[in-house]
């Protein structure tokens, strides 16, 4: 059977100059895509994924892997979540992304864990990473961090009728994603497909904007009056941006 994974394409899309990233969206999406590019083998299972406890309460895991085959597993992560009996967790993610249904499992059980789930993004969490984040029954982003939605991608031999069924699982791959960011956003499917095709990459403040996050973690305060402007004129930026990608 095919393997799918949330993996972006190496061609350029072309979109409405409306949508094109700013500098630091792009200088992310090259490093992403040429970190794929150079992966050759995948490691043997017991990636960087670590538990410990904080406190008599909270259990923290650390997320800091692709997903899948070339890092954390799904039997891995769901195997120590399983092992958590605090009445919470703590999950931080930095992570590019990977297999899309081991990303599936991870969302699932961290739906279905009795314990209350605060997620924090503390760099990246693209692709698949994305959908592992909204498993969480909060979602924060640190401040620098970035999320990254996309269409699914893969790669497949065969006919052209072996072409076809890929493609049609594809499309419905991009249905359940762009649901699982619906629900969150309370955004249409429509819309979310619409940003996923253009390979939307968000800063923390914009995916909050968004409503794909509860909470921006904003590095120390400054009282600078210019810096206070500067922000005030950044959330104009992110808002005008929102606009621009007719999200609804």
């Amino acid at each position: 059977m095919t393997r799918l994974r949330l993996l972006a394409t190496s061609r350029l899309l072309a979109v409405p100059r409306l949508i094109l990233m700013a500098a630091v969206h792009d200088a992310a999406r090259a490093e992403w895509h040429a970190r794929l590019n150079e992966r050759k083998s995948p490691r043997a299972e017991g990636g960087n994924l670590t538990v410990k406890a904080l406190g008599a309460d909270t259990t923290e895991l650390m997320l800091y892997d692709e997903i899948g085959y070339w890092g954390v597993t799904a039997k891995q992560f769901n195997g120590a979540l399983s092992a958590v009996t605090t009445p919470k967790i703590s999950l931080r993610i930095n992570s590019p992304g990977g297999d899309v249904f081991d990303g599936y499992a991870m969302f699932n059980a961290l739906k279905s864990h009795s314990a209350e789930v605060a997620v924090t993004i503390d760099g990246l969490a693209a692709s698949a990473a994305s959908v592992v984040a909204l498993g969480g029954d909060t979602v924060a982003m640190a401040d620098p961090s970035m999320m990254m939605i996309h269409r699914a991608w893969t790669v497949a031999l065969g006919n052209a009728a072996d072409m076809r069924a890929v493609a049609d699982v594809l499309a419905k791959v991009d249905g359940q994603i762009a649901d699982v960011y619906s629900q969150k956003t309370g955004k249409s499917s429509k819309a979310m497909l619409e940003l996923m095709d253009a390979e939307t990459w968000l800063t923390a403040q914009e995916a909050a904007d968004l409503g794909l996050v509860d909470q921006v973690i904003a590095p120390p305060a400054d009282d600078d009056a210019d810096d206070a402007a500067a922000s005030a004129h950044a959330a104009r930026m992110r808002g005008a941006r929102l606009v621009a990608l007719r999200v609804k």
